[in-house]
């Protein structure tokens, strides 16, 4: 009967349609540098987990800037593998499986990119928002090895889902993953943080994807605020973005509670609380330096503690972390957060180039907010400035 099904769709010249997570991204070549068998180009295999047979024709590629495209008719049968590659390294991969040249091919980030693929009709099929931590490896992330997919029945699962490869080429392109597993996933999808677009406009950011039909069918805000909608955001899905009624109020305060939030694997998170409110610039020492770490003991980080002493909510992505030169003009300039991140009235927040040595170092308050800036403006172990502006 399979084969029976295959014959029907080449006779076609079309498969049949597929739905999200019918096709998955299933290995990821980055950084092809140091060569160890494998040829020196980037490559992305998906792998076709349904029981349908697909055409490809027209799919996209995407890393967020390039939107390739599969060129040509490209049939993915069931429990089978394609290689997407760019046009000038197609003969090189031929000799491991099936190719399909895709133009122009995205180029893949080394330290890490969010890469979707979609239908010709710019449906989302899979998203994998990777970095090079995903590999657990030091050495491997430096080069040379492919990110490979565990656990086919884990699609929207992270870091906990991808590992480097162990095949001695440095990947498994066209060929059973190398770390292939099952993995258990009953850890719930955690809350980050809550960021205020703008006055109508709230975004609640979760750790991994959301459940698109079951999560957040019951948020309650107070002071009361009416939701005229609500909908996850493509193309990770692990955003929730609230449209509200009535606009916020600049420095007010407000807090939260969401229910009934779960994973693509339905482990749910309980109620989930939390607090935002619309920022507004701050005025001269509304914010203090509080604490600086500037000679940290080997093999640690500086760290700088802010302190928000006003009453106003101020937005840290606002805020420039700097020092000043030999002549003593301001320079250094870092940007405190590259999103846009609340620091209400009375609270903390320490910023280093490495939070888990803080964390692991300090006892940290679970008042403080951590963030991870790299890299910091220099402060010397003699003497130095810290700027806030």
């Amino acid at each position: 009967m399979m084969l029976l099904m295959m014959i029907v769709s080449i006779v076609k010249g079309f498969g049949q349609d597929a739905v999200l997570h019918d096709v998955l991204l299933h290995e990821i070549f980055a950084d092809p540098t140091p060569s160890y068998g494998l040829p020196n180009a980037e490559f992305v295999e998906i792998r076709n987990r349904s029981s349908k047979t697909i055409n490809l024709r027209n799919w996209v590629l995407s890393n967020g800037t390039t939107l390739g495209k599969i060129i040509s008719n490209s049939l993915i049968y069931p429990d089978s593998v394609l290689i997407l590659v760019s046009g000038a390294s197609a003969g090189n991969f031929s000799q491991y499986g099936t190719t399909a040249i895709v133009s122009p091919f995205p180029s893949l980030n080394n330290e890490g990119d969010t890469l979707v693929l979609m239908t010709a009709n710019g449906q989302n099929i899979h998203t994998v928002a990777w970095n090079k931590h995903w590999y657990h490896n030091d050495i491997k992330e430096a080069g040379g090895w492919s990110l490979e997919l565990k656990d086919i029945n884990k699609p929207c699962l992270g870091i906990e889902n991808w590992g480097a490869s162990i095949h001695h080429k440095g990947g498994t392109p066209g060929t059973k993953n190398s770390i292939e597993q099952l993995v258990s996933d009953s850890i719930p999808p955690k809350f980050i943080r809550a960021v205020v677009v703008d006055s109508l406009t709230v975004l609640l950011l979760f750790s991994e994807q959301l459940d698109q039909v079951s999560s957040a069918n019951n948020i309650t805000i107070s002071p009361n605020v009416t939701i005229a909608n609500k909908q996850l955001l493509p193309p990770t899905y692990n955003v929730m973005q609230l449209k509200l009624l009535t606009p916020l109020q600049t420095n007010q305060v407000y807090h939260f509670i969401v229910k009934n939030v779960v994973d693509c694997v339905k482990n749910p998170t309980g109620a989930i609380m939390g607090t935002f409110g619309k920022s507004s610039i701050p005025l001269f020492q509304d914010i203090v330096i509080n604490e600086l770490l500037f000679d940290p003991p080997s093999g640690g980080y500086d760290y700088i503690e802010l302190y928000n002493r006003s009453n106003k909510i101020i937005n840290l992505k606002d805020i420039l972390l700097c020092n000043r030169n030999s002549i003593g003009k301001i320079s250094g300039q870092i940007p405190i957060s590259i999103l846009p991140f609340a620091l209400f009235p009375g609270q903390y927040v320490a910023i280093s180039e490495n939070s888990n040595w803080v964390k692991q170092r300090y006892t940290i308050a679970d008042s403080i907010v951590l963030l991870e800036t790299s890299p910091l403006p220099s402060y010397p172990n003699d003497k130095g400035d810290v700027v806030i502006t």
